[in-house]
């Protein structure tokens, strides 16, 4: 018997040509390649996926890691200061004094690239860009619908080509940009079947979450 087929493992490559295919933009063989085609991918690429990421916490990409402190203190008064992880997408969603525990930090402060506080070990829950490999379906679909809105008019020159796959990726302005693929690639992330992060109810979410927990937010949809 023939052995099975092996399966190929979704690449960013991938993403970028399905979305080229959504409007017959054609097609890349590497980001680095030294065509207009591939200018354009780059141009809109990390951008159109992290608005995607940044459209609401999901669960696939969220993340908790331990701040690194910094050697001098602070200036604005504070006792210590520490690295933001350099993968987050956005401000962090949660400070944690322990990577385990309910409780949240409510008193520090963000400048640039830096948390400000006055106590130590601390942890932050935040949003990062996981592989392509990694994505649900349903937000893969998403994404590449979205993408292919970015992409339609820099590589086709016809502003009437985006409509569309905005429309298709975000739905219509009248559903407040949760219609669409969006809201079903919402409704596999809230029903997934493994353990939320424990600072996922934190007040820093309740706009994301309409309330802080994940049914409250789903019966918002």
């Amino acid at each position: 018997p023939m052995a099975d087929s092996p399966v190929t493992a979704i690449t960013d490559i991938m993403i970028a040509n399905n979305a080229l295919a959504v409007f017959a933009g054609g097609a890349i063989m590497a980001f680095d390649e030294e065509t207009d085609l591939a200018a354009a991918v780059n141009a809109a690429y990390v951008d159109a996926i992290e608005t995607c990421l940044a459209a609401h916490p999901w669960t696939f990409a969220l993340k908790t890691a331990s701040l690194e402190q910094l050697a001098d203190a602070p200036p604005n008064g504070y006792r210590y200061a520490f690295q933001l992880p350099g993968d987050r997408i956005g401000l962090p969603i949660a400070i944690l004094p322990s990577p385990r525990g309910r409780d949240r930090l409510r008193d520090f402060t963000i400048e640039g690239d830096r948390l400000c506080a006055d106590c130590k070990p601390l942890w932050a829950g935040y949003r990062c860009r996981p592989a392509v490999t990694a994505w649900p379906s349903a937000f893969r679909l998403f994404a590449t619908r979205a993408l292919a809105a970015q992409l339609a008019v820099p590589v086709s020159q016809d502003v009437n080509l985006a409509a569309a796959p905005d429309q298709e990726a975000w739905g219509a302005a009248s559903k407040d940009r949760r219609g669409g693929l969006i809201l079903k690639a919402l409704t596999q992330d809230l029903s997934h079947p493994g353990p939320q992060p424990l600072w996922a109810s934190d007040p820093l979410t309740d706009a994301w979450y309409g309330g802080g927990s994940y049914g409250a937010w789903y019966g918002g949809l």
